[in-house]
């Protein structure tokens, strides 16, 4: 039985996921659009899991080749070729095959383990939904992996959402100068969004710091210090 059958045999199939025709070639990829807010929301989600992907690197149990996977979900889904050919690369250099990658690509999900088949179905709905999931298909999710694997998947999703909208932006500004602008797309959000992220990062730790100082003051500086200090290092 194919790992999609399963899903939907468990009902655990995400929102317009299945089937999901999955096409990856720069030429074909349909570039979504995001404005300044949604960018300081996603980075701040980001920041905010940013412990939690740290660890997880650092815990020497990351499956690089499933991380890419990932990254390439929510990629195909938001349409940045820059991070497609990145991580195209960087899938085929952590052992992803060009068959598994191909497969991938064209939404062919039968080789693909239930392991790996709910992660990249939710990463696809993560990054359909702008980062507010179906609360239903969100708690599915967390009681398939349990709360631990939840967050460390959550962290790698979260940070490819910051990484296709910085280059959809860089791509957009670049359209633009070659005189072809991207639809729907406006300079001011493209701008802030290429130069603002050095402000942005500051002002979100301090955001976190003073969050985190009212829920915990002792340990809540600690942490925040601790995840401003590699933001900037």
């Amino acid at each position: 039985m194919s790992v999609l059958r399963q899903l939907v045999k468990q009902n655990t199939v995400y929102p317009k996921l299945v089937p999901t025709k999955i096409t990856m070639r720069n030429n074909e990829l349909k570039q979504r659009v995001f404005d300044t807010g949604t960018f300081y929301r996603h980075l701040k989600n980001m920041i905010e899991s940013l412990g939690d992907l740290i660890r997880y690197r650092m815990s020497g149990q990351m499956d690089k080749a499933f991380m890419e996977k990932i990254m390439l979900s929510v990629t195909e889904v938001n349409g940045c070729r820059y991070c497609n050919y990145l991580h195209t690369k960087l899938a085929l250099s952590a052992g992803v095959s060009e068959e598994d990658l191909q497969a991938l690509f064209n939404g062919q999900f039968e080789n693909i383990s239930l392991e790996e088949g709910h992660a990249l179905s939710f990463a696809q709905h993560y990054a359909d939904t702008g980062g507010y999931p179906d609360p239903d298909t969100y708690q599915k999710f967390v009681k398939y992996y349990g709360e631990a694997r939840t967050k460390e998947i959550l962290s790698i999703i979260k940070a490819i959402m910051v990484g296709n909208i910085y280059g959809l932006s860089a791509d957009a500004i670049i359209s633009r100068i070659k005189g072809n602008p991207l639809p729907g797309s406006r300079l001011k959000d493209e701008v802030f969004v290429l130069i603002g992220i050095f402000g942005f990062v500051p002002a979100i730790c301090i955001q976190l710091l003073f969050r985190k100082i009212v829920d915990s003051p002792v340990t809540g500086i600690k942490s925040i210090k601790k995840t401003c200090r590699k933001l900037t290092s």
